[in-house]
């Protein structure tokens, strides 16, 4: 699933090819519905810009209204030259664009949504981009009062927007930080520390384009590359840890969680 990096690299391509550009109609190519309506008003609408929250896009448009994306699992933007004949599978929504281009919307599994609204949702939760320094501030004292574990605090949106399995193991084993400790067990100075970490992981998976472990591109058609920078996630208790050599350990819950129980504390 698209994490902040992958999220935010889309959103600097969209924004960098149709703002000020006109979406002019829009059609439904495998005749499929996505896990919400689109709901397009038949008018041409002016993009203004492409803004983001956590995971979620907005393509914002002229006359306040604005185009609320989620790419789910498996859903993409690509651009096509010219009118489409021959459409893939999984094209379920193409936006015909007014410098005669196409911007198609691919999900194979369908579970993200493009939907037309008049009014943008209340953004929610600490985004590591774009959040304030107060805003980190009272998230530590909302972490320190948690009976939750620190994986499954990160993992819990309505704390933390845009992160996924893949970037909280990351931060976690960054900050030595074992992913099952009790979060109210955790001293303030290390939960500072593993939300420095968690903003530094981000800005290092931005500049690599994000992460493409199956089926991740960019709207330019480009995989990730920050796959091959990766300490933990994804690794097997055959793999050692890069820092110390120590056998790393893989649980197996809801979703499977690597770390160092040497490093990781």
């Amino acid at each position: 699933m698209p994490e902040l990096p992958e999220v935010e690299t889309v959103r600097r391509e969209l924004h960098s090819y149709i703002k000020d550009l006109k979406i002019l109609d829009v059609s439904f190519p495998s005749g499929k519905t996505l896990r919400k309506p689109v709901n397009w008003a038949n008018t041409p609408f002016k993009v203004i810009n492409v803004s983001r929250w956590g995971k979620r896009l907005f393509i914002d448009l002229e006359n306040d209204k604005h185009l609320d994306v989620s790419l789910g699992m498996t859903g993409f933007f690509r651009f096509e030259d010219s009118k489409v004949e021959d459409f893939k599978t999984h094209d379920h929504l193409c936006f015909e664009l007014s410098n005669k281009k196409m911007l198609i919307y691919n999900d194979t599994r369908r579970f993200g949504w493009v939907e037309f609204k008049s009014s943008l949702p209340v953004t929610k939760g600490w985004d590591p981009v774009l959040s304030s320094k107060d805003e980190k501030k009272e998230l530590v004292k909302v972490i320190k009062k948690s009976q939750k574990d620190l994986f499954s605090f990160l993992m819990d949106q309505k704390y933390i927007v845009g992160l996924g399995n893949i970037y909280v193991q990351e931060a976690l084993f960054r900050a030595g930080l074992n992913p099952f400790k009790k979060s109210y067990k955790t001293s303030k100075e290390k939960l500072y520390l593993l939300l420095d970490e968690i903003e530094s992981v981000i800005l290092e998976a931005l500049k690599y384009r994000g992460t493409t472990i199956i089926n991740y591109r960019s709207a330019s058609g480009s995989k990730g590359g920050f796959q091959n920078r990766l300490n933990v996630y994804g690794k097997s208790k055959k793999d050692e840890c890069v820092v110390c050599a120590n056998q790393l350990v893989r649980i197996k819950k809801a979703r499977s969680v690597t770390y160092c129980s040497k490093c990781q504390k």
